[in-house]
């Protein structure tokens, strides 16, 4: 593990079966650590991410990451949602916190308790200890999630269901069925009224968590599902699979955006007011998506995109422009081969092939100062 702010090790590397595939993600609060390992040999462990020391470790066979996402998957994710989730995926995952970091919930761990194989399970986080079992799927658990306020459960299942649990009894609040393959991903919405899954059926289903009607079905996908998610205002479903990302309106069904995972990374920027996304083509020109009102025929304010910081930096015609709520600013001329912008943070600007990171605070201020528009 390394300190952020120095990259410097914090300590030594936490000690994993060899010869394993190794998944690792923080806990919400970030003062634990999740590692899982897969295989026969495989297994789960927690650590304490201030020291290293291991807190609880579940050993037996285990099936982590059904869809563990590339790095570029990753940023699509934490970019849309505006946070970095915490667990295996974009929003979905095998294993995965409550919310209030006391509990884990996994699939059935082979060699770790008394528990049926297609079962869910319920430990305490803190002392590696059974809470609760979950019983009622007819095969294996492929996805499992939390509700915010932490009362329910979801667990997506290859037998094709999505049953909703009730955290506190183990009783089964609701089964809902239609879909015809397995079921990769689930997520409740940010009210807990709502759970969307998706699977290898293609298709994205958005449920009543109480009786598990079917509410609204997303259909678009060309590959199978590998995870979902609510937006926090919970009113657009993003979904993903090895293709790319694809977000829904969930009163109307309709798709509102396609991102690719390809060319995210170097294209891709969601703009600076939340109202839209900045995609970046092959001739180094600045396009600006968003939704329309068409009644006005106006950029309408979508409030599923998070916020930036200010300002935004992008390049046009071999220029960074610097973009503020009122003011589109010149600042200097790139190489070609710098390869565009990399990412940014405030001030500072990096550039992709070359490594390269500017600063313009100076800069910037300077031409405040001046308070001159430009071009």
């Amino acid at each position: 593990m390394y300190k952020t702010d120095a990259w410097e090790r914090a300590y030594k590397p936490l000690s994993l079966p060899s010869e394993q595939s190794h998944y690792a993600a923080f806990s919400p609060d970030d003062a634990t650590i999740l590692t899982a390992s897969e295989g026969d040999r495989g297994g789960v462990a927690l650590w304490d991410a201030a020291s290293g020391s291991l807190r609880a470790r579940w050993e037996g066979g285990l099936d982590v990451a059904w869809w563990y996402p590339s790095f570029q998957d990753t940023s699509m994710w934490s970019g849309v949602l505006g946070y970095m989730p915490h667990c295996f995926g974009g929003q979905s995952s095998s294993i995965m916190f409550s919310p209030d970091n006391q509990y884990l919930l996994t699939p059935a761990i082979s060699g770790a308790g008394n528990v049926g194989e297609d079962s869910a399970c319920l430990w305490d986080a803190a002392m590696g200890k059974l809470i609760r079992e979950f019983v009622g799927h007819s095969n294996v658990i492929r996805s499992v999630g939390f509700s915010l306020d932490g009362r329910r459960i979801a667990t997506g299942s290859g037998d094709t269901t999505v049953i909703i649990w009730d955290v506190a009894t183990g009783a089964r609040v609701a089964t809902c069925r239609g879909h015809n393959d397995w079921v990769r991903s689930v997520a409740f919405s940010p009210n807990g009224e709502h759970v969307t899954s998706g699977g290898d059926d293609r298709r994205v289903i958005m449920w009543n968590a109480e009786g598990g009607e079917l509410l609204q079905s997303f259909e678009g996908h060309t590959h199978w599902v590998s995870s979902v998610a609510f937006t926090p205002g919970g009113d657009v479903v993003i979904s993903s699979d090895p293709n790319g990302m694809r977000l829904w309106d969930v009163e109307s069904g309709a798709c509102l955006l396609v991102l690719s995972s390809a060319t995210w990374g170097s294209t891709v920027r969601l703009s600076p007011d939340g109202s839209g996304v900045l995609v970046d083509d092959d001739k180094r020109v600045v396009q600006l998506w968003a939704p329309l009102n068409e009644d006005a025929q106006t950029t309408t304010s979508r409030s599923w995109l998070p916020r930036r910081t200010w300002p935004m930096y992008y390049i046009e015609d071999d220029w960074i422009f610097s973009l503020t709520p009122t003011r589109r600013t010149r600042l200097c001329w790139v190489p070609a081969d710098w390869q565009g912008i990399a990412g940014f943070l405030g001030q500072d600007v990096l550039f992709g092939k070359q490594g390269t990171r500017l600063n313009f605070s100076s800069l910037s201020s300077y031409l405040e100062s001046l308070r001159t528009d430009s071009t």
